[in-house]
């Protein structure tokens, strides 16, 4: 299911994981990343940000759950997440994780920018367009067969 979810190109990754409080690492569960040199193995770790850490491991359940951090491994990364809690004692058992490279975030930016643009350059041509007409029509016309 993670790989489904990987596949659609519009993140950068997808994994299950835990925060450990006391060695302030992310410890991995799953991850379903298809190159093997790249694919991190349960119970592999990474260390993390303790304010980072800290906002998941306290989230209150309201808003989104994220991060934007510069990481050492990856440089500039959005983290999304979702807590799956226990039956038990409804504890934080791990998150699935979505990570987002900023750039690719400022790359959509940058087109949709792009977009906005040429739209209103294209909405503005349009404008002028039709009120040189209506201009030319209601008075220029006029005032020339008056002249002649």
């Amino acid at each position: 299911m993670l790989k489904t979810f990987l596949d659609t190109g519009e993140i950068d990754y997808i994994y299950l994981a835990m925060y450990d409080r006391e060695t302030s690492a992310m410890v991995y569960i799953a991850d379903p990343d298809p190159d093997p040199e790249n694919r991190l193995m349960p119970g592999d770790w990474e260390p993390v940000d303790p304010k980072g850490l800290d906002h998941f491991l306290n989230w209150d359940g309201e808003g989104i759950l994220y991060e934007i951090d510069k990481t050492e491994n990856y440089g500039w990364l959005c983290t999304a997440g979702v807590p799956i809690r226990s039956r038990e004692d409804n504890s934080i058992c791990l998150f699935v994780l979505a990570d987002v490279s900023v750039s690719i975030v400022l790359d959509g930016m940058k087109s949709f920018a792009l977009q906005a643009t040429v739209g209103v350059l294209a909405a503005s041509v349009l404008i002028a367009w039709l009120l040189t007409r209506r201009i030319n029509r209601s008075i220029v016309k006029p005032i020339n067969a008056i002249a002649d």
